[in-house]
């Protein structure tokens, strides 16, 4: 698939900046509107996890938060897993958020990251007792064999509000990464949701949803999900959990 190579390449990282992590072929862009300053580029990026090649499920956020604590934490003792995620494609899927092992297949321990943590929270309730003891593991590959997460941006960021200023729509990446996800929205048959801002994706990666896709909506502004029990991340476990058992 012409899209999901273009996507691929699109990430292959320049190795000329020490300590700075950028695509090779963003960084003309920012170059030129002075783009270093709007993310925490120390850090290793995060376009995607998970099935990224036939995904049933297609997870869409914007770009991956900055949390000094664990962030820091996180690029220190995971940099060789998370280098390893942005060169998956091989393998046709990105570092799966759960479990070292699924359909014998070894898994990179991406699991122990803040990323992964934040997931399990979400789905605490549905795979672990009340003793924090795993209740459902076969959901949870379910879910690693299922469900694609895709950012528009795959940069660290403080904060969400200036992401939409001259040059982001202009990355490669970015544009890479909305004809992919249009390639994957032509299957009537996946399911998208959009876990936070729906209206960036629209606006700044121009992408256009057919009508008849099938698309949930859980945050449609620019804003985060900090809260994992709030409402609508609430939502987002009832839709992802129906979704998995219905297909199991």
């Amino acid at each position: 698939m012409e899209e999901f190579e273009n996507l691929q390449v699109s990430w292959e990282l320049d190795d000329t900046i020490d300590s700075c992590f950028i695509s090779k072929e963003d960084k003309e862009i920012f170059d030129k509107y002075h783009l270093y300053n709007k993310f925490k580029l120390h850090l290793h990026p995060h376009p995607w996890y998970g099935n990224i090649k036939d995904p049933e499920i297609v997870v869409l956020a914007i770009n991956p938060s900055y949390a000094r604590n664990s962030d820091e934490l996180d690029s220190e003792v995971y940099k060789e897993i998370f280098i390893s995620n942005l060169q998956m494609f091989n393998k046709n899927r990105g570092a799966y958020l759960f479990n070292e092992e699924i359909n014998g297949i070894n898994n990179i321990p991406f699991k122990y990251s803040s990323v992964s943590e934040w997931w399990e929270k979400v789905f605490e309730e549905i795979v672990t007792d009340e003793n924090g003891n795993l209740k459902d593991n076969d959901f949870l590959n379910s879910f690693n064999k299922k469900v694609g997460i895709f950012n528009l941006i795959g940069y660290h960021s403080a904060n969400s509000t200036n992401l939409n200023c001259n040059g982001i729509k202009e990355l490669n990446t970015v544009k890479n990464t909305v004809k992919y996800i249009e390639k994957l929205m032509n299957d009537e048959d996946k399911i998208f949701i959009f876990v936070w801002g729906k209206a960036l994706w629209e606006k700044i990666g121009k992408l256009k949803i057919p009508e008849d896709t099938k698309c949930f909506v859980i945050n449609d502004g620019n804003y985060r999900n900090k809260y994992i029990k709030n409402a609508k991340n609430k939502k987002l476990i009832n839709i992802i959990t129906k979704i998995i058992r219905s297909k199991e």
